[in-house]
């Protein structure tokens, strides 16, 4: 199997691309977490990871993402063997005045409920 969580924050804004008749979102992402030395100092570390997302994601420099997908693996221009993630479900959470929000927010319908109507 090969499937990848992340949760973490972009480094960059999204980078909208078109390209062969479609679509395609770049972006930097960054997770982090740590370990004690043998000190038991704690040491934090932050990891880059590349993700490619076959639809626009407007997300932008500081927001929280959270992607799934799969490792690919690419050989780039410098020749390089590089590593990807390819989204296959992605969801961004916009910061917006110190509170987050999601880009995919859950929309409501407003239902007129009143007491004969109810069903119990």
């Amino acid at each position: 199997m090969n499937k990848v969580i992340l949760i973490g924050r972009l480094g960059s804004d999204s980078d909208i691309k078109e390209g062969k008749g479609s679509t395609y979102t770049l972006l930097n992402l960054a997770t982090s977490g740590g370990y004690y030395d043998v000190n038991k100092k704690w040491i934090e570390v932050t990891q880059w990871h590349y993700i490619i997302a076959n639809w626009s994601v407007d997300a932008k420099k500081g927001d929280l993402v959270m992607v799934e997908g799969e490792l690919a693996y690419y050989t780039g221009t410098d020749g390089v063997k590089k590593t990807q993630v390819r989204a296959k479900y992605l969801k961004a959470y916009k910061t917006i005045a110190g509170q987050q929000k999601t880009q995919e927010a859950p929309t409501y319908e407003a239902v007129d409920v009143s007491g004969d109507d109810l069903p119990f």
